[in-house]
């Protein structure tokens, strides 16, 4: 289902639109950083899941026994069965050999991120890191799973870590000059990454946007805009240790403030097959435009049609309907979204649930519906820069 997560969806057992090819992608783009902006329920969320059990190293996260002693190795080969029989694994399967499992991957997701007041917006953000930053302290919670070189780091992280279960609990309002506890935690976890792991790591923000939307003509917008374009800044443009980044979500905020600007954070342009922002647009950046990240996002109208396919095989009720007929109410409902593509493409939630409703009894017609206009809310304040 649009918006899950690749393990939520199979743990579901939900069908699989194949988007692997998303991880060579995002090593390929041309910069440090890139972001894309789509709108909403266009399986973002779910691409950065798929980037995430890509690369990311077997942890005791990942292991069914977590009270024996984790068996990382049958970890890993569980996770590098999602991947077989993928289009990565059969375009190049040299690529997933070099890079499965390889580089650790940090997933910050600030959907939710603001509130009403500074101290919220400040509480917020350093929830989100704290949240990405539990991850890996779980993950080497063990101390026979430390490096020996990485066993101060880690105790560094875990005190920070410690500091912040006791300072999230407090009050919003003592959290209005406590702007820099997001990025300090970062920081920690950057160093732990790096001296454990020895190679730099991957970055992803989802819901980039919500924070700047949520400070949007508060009178401490100015305080918090510095506060979190900072952060990225740490995270994005002044990080040493950044293989790449990919931010999404679907408001375009400008990403810099008066001190500083994340011109390293390129723009994954819809339309020109370039990526835009810095000083200059490159080249172009791939034989398809847009470019082989972008085009990898929502569903192609083949897409569609596996999925209908998919769905005939387990449903008598979608069985009574011929594919065409279906594809073409499909159409005529979602006629797809041109953003300069080949093709058009499809947003998977519409998608999706109609071919659910469909599965479960009803007709084409009555199983079409404006499903992606009920899932949030159109009246959104934030404003394009």
């Amino acid at each position: 289902m649009a918006g899950a997560t690749l393990l939520d969806t199979l743990a579901g057992k939900g069908f699989i639109v194949d988007k692997t090819l998303t991880c060579k992608a995002l090593l390929e783009i041309p910069s440090s950083a890139v972001r894309i902006c789509l709108p909403r329920r266009f399986g973002k969320s779910f691409n950065l899941s798929v980037i995430e059990q890509f690369f990311n190293p077997a942890t005791v996260n990942d292991c069914l026994d977590h009270a024996g002693e984790p068996d990382l190795n049958a970890a890993r080969d569980r996770r590098r069965q999602l991947f077989r029989g993928s289009i990565l694994e059969e375009k190049h399967p040299d690529f997933v050999e070099e890079q499965f499992s390889k580089t650790p991957v940090v997933q910050f997701n600030f959907k939710g991120s603001g509130g009403d007041t500074l101290g919220s917006f400040h509480k917020s953000l350093t929830k989100a890191i704290y949240k990405a930053a539990t991850f890996w302290v779980i993950a080497y919670r063990k101390p026979e799973l430390l490096k020996d070189g990485a066993r101060v780091e880690y105790e560094a992280l875990q005190k920070t870590h410690s500091t912040m279960d006791t300072l999230l609990v407090e009050d919003e309002s003592k959290w209005e000059t406590r702007g820099d506890q997001a990025a300090w935690l970062f920081l920690k976890l950057s160093d732990f990454l790096v001296a454990q792991h020895g190679r730099k790591y991957i970055i992803l923000v989802d819901e980039y946007d919500q924070p700047l939307e949520a400070a949007l003509g508060q009178e401490w917008q100015a305080k918090a805009d510095k506060t979190y374009l900072d952060l990225l800044m740490d995270m994005l443009k002044d990080n040493r240790h950044l293989a790449k980044g990919l931010l999404v979500g679907v408001h375009e905020f400008a990403l810099s403030n008066r001190e500083s600007g994340l011109n390293s954070v390129k723009e994954v342009s819809l339309t020109t097959g370039r990526y835009r922002g810095g000083d200059a647009e490159s080249a172009d950046i791939g034989d398809e435009s847009p470019g082989p990240l972008a085009a990898l996002f929502a569903f192609t109208r083949e897409d569609v049609a596996e999925l209908i396919k998919k769905t005939q095989e387990v449903s008598n009720a979608a069985r009574a309907y011929k594919q065409e007929d279906i594809m073409d109410t499909i159409e005529t409902w979602y006629d797809g979204y041109d953003f300069g593509f080949p093709t058009k493409r499809y947003n998977p939630w519409s998608a999706l649930k109609f071919l659910e409703t469909l599965a479960n009894g009803g007709t084409p017609e009555k199983a079409a519906a404006p499903y992606w206009v009920i899932t949030g809310n159109m009246a959104s304040g934030a404003k394009r820069t």
